[in-house]
């Protein structure tokens, strides 16, 4: 059986964190202004001005770990790995202690296929923060990278308690599961996750090649309908495998 990689997009989210104290007040509250504007910037996806933002902040305030950790986030996004990697260090030399530094840095590690890095920086912040759900998603989706596809069962089972009704971890643990073989479990994650997104159409694409893979054709081409209406490249990829004598598992992207 042919195997691709599970890809998507995380959500690392911008840190907005209490000032540390440093240096005259008036400083220090001008850092944080440009390290607001700049998280304003990153939500509207204006990822060079929002860099322009963070590095003022850090102009003015050079320790102000929170705006390093800002601009590596941005420059993860930019997929400028290298800067992000630099902004991140110092951050994390100004602040040991920061999960959502070691998630991100987890992160730079799975996309730059340095796995053993990241499952050690993933790890180190869920020690810091043992109940982060955002860690143990992004530990199980390293595994499914890494094509360890029983390791990534356990983070995606916790996460999945942690962020009660989040579709997007209920599918990537049903991906987890149909790479395990274990088809029912899979088809009820995905139908569940459909329950509370039913307009994702890679659940759907999903859901109807696990009924291709347990030979319900008549239920894969109903979700192959459903695809269709919502995302017609997809539709032509599960209609394929469909009608395939090969048993294939299709890429998920998001």
């Amino acid at each position: 059986m042919k195997k691709k990689i599970l890809k998507k997009c995380l959500i690392l989210g911008l840190a907005i964190l209490a000032i540390q104290f440093r240096g005259p007040a008036q400083e220090v509250d001008e850092a944080a202004e440009h390290n607001n504007r700049g998280i304003q910037q990153w939500r509207e996806k204006n990822y060079q001005a929002a860099l322009e933002c963070f590095n003022q902040a850090i102009e003015i305030d050079p320790n102000y770990s929170v705006a390093h950790y800002n601009r590596a986030t941005t420059y993860y996004y930019l997929k400028e790995f290298e800067k992000s990697l630099e902004s991140l260090q110092t951050a994390l030399s100004l602040r040991p202690k920061y999960p959502a530094a070691y998630n991100l840095l987890g992160r730079i590690f799975t996309e730059t296929s340095k796995y053993e890095k990241a499952r050690e920086a993933l790890k180190k912040g869920i020690e810091l923060d043992p109940d982060n759900a955002v860690i143990y998603y992004n530990l199980g989706y390293l595994y499914i990278r890494w094509e360890k596809y029983r390791e990534a069962i356990e983070p995606l089972e916790r996460a999945k308690l942690l962020r009660t009704g989040d579709s997007d971890t209920i599918i990537i643990l049903g991906y987890a599961y149909m790479q395990r073989k274990n088809y029912p479990k899979a088809i009820t994650l995905l139908e569940r996750a459909i329950g509370l997104n039913p307009d994702d159409a890679q659940a759907h694409c999903l859901l109807g090649n696990l009924y291709v893979l347990v030979k319900d054709k008549p239920s894969a081409l109903m979700q192959y309908e459903k695809v269709k209406r919502l995302n017609l490249q997809m539709a032509q990829k599960l209609y394929q495998i469909i009608y395939s004598d090969k048993l294939i598992i299709l890429e998920y992207k998001k």
